[in-house]
């Protein structure tokens, strides 16, 4: 199973860049948080630096994820210094497969939260990517020190664009593949046994109904009904489930 390593910047005492009332410490574990949330749907293993408001150091961070044998490393991160946009980051020496990776995944970043600056994928000798044995990006999300920018990352639809983004780009980068939904199990209704005008009752409400029903013999001669298949909750097996009530006849669901 791939192994993605979600590395929330900052924490603790380093609240990162602050501005306009937010801390990047604080948005960087909601995006990271939210991002995990989303990747739960995927046959994917996730780990975070941090859960919450602690400080790992960087070369704590990037030797979890070397120990946990991560296939993938990425960094959260607020931008700061009065501009405004997203950029990514990947090891000023790296090879073709982190550039393709840092392609897809800024490229998808950029497409779901539409309408801002795209500052382009740049390299850098950040310690967290240095010191990674796997691929690995670091994404700087917008500007807290710019008016506009920190007005989105006050809303948590933005920062869910964000997550989104992310998750979106590492599927495609990386291959990941949904996790199979469990079929919903399949019920049938056991009825009987009845004679007379029930029996009449029982058999025309199912006919008219256009279900398929099985009728049994009993050895007291009365007729019983096996009844399918309904999925447990829908109208049709309460429409089924209602006439047996209302009318007090017996039944088992199986």
């Amino acid at each position: 199973m791939v192994k993605i390593f979600i590395d929330p910047g900052h924490g603790g005492s380093d609240p990162g860049a602050v501005g306009n009332g937010l801390k990047e410490k604080d948005l960087t574990l909601t995006i990271s948080k939210k991002i995990l949330s989303l990747l739960s749907n995927y046959d994917v293993s996730i780990k975070l630096s941090r859960t919450g408001d602690t400080y790992p150091s960087l070369s704590e961070r990037a030797k979890m994820a070397n120990d946990w044998g991560a296939d993938y490393f990425v960094s959260i991160h607020i931008n700061s210094g009065g501009g405004t946009g997203f950029e990514s980051y990947v090891y000023t020496s790296v090879n073709s497969a982190t550039v393709a990776y840092q392609n897809v995944i800024h490229a998808e970043i950029i497409k779901a939260i539409g309408g801002v600056k795209d500052r382009g994928k740049k390299r850098a000798n950040y310690a967290v990517l240095r010191e990674t044995n796997m691929p690995a990006i670091l994404t700087e999300n917008l500007f807290i020190d710019n008016a506009n920018d920190a007005k989105k990352l006050r809303q948590d639809s933005f920062l869910n664009q964000v997550a989104q983004g992310h998750v979106t780009g590492l599927v495609k980068a990386i291959g990941l593949r949904q996790k199979l939904q469990p079929t919903q199990k399949k019920i049938y209704f056991y009825t009987g046994g009845y004679r007379g005008s029930a029996l009449v009752k029982v058999h025309d409400f199912i006919s008219n109904n256009g279900w398929w029903f099985v009728p049994e013999r009993l050895n007291d001669g009365s007729i019983a009904f096996l009844v399918g298949e309904f999925t447990p909750g829908t109208e049709k097996a309460n429409t089924m489930e209602n006439f047996l009530k209302e009318n007090g006849f017996w039944y088992e669901v199986r």
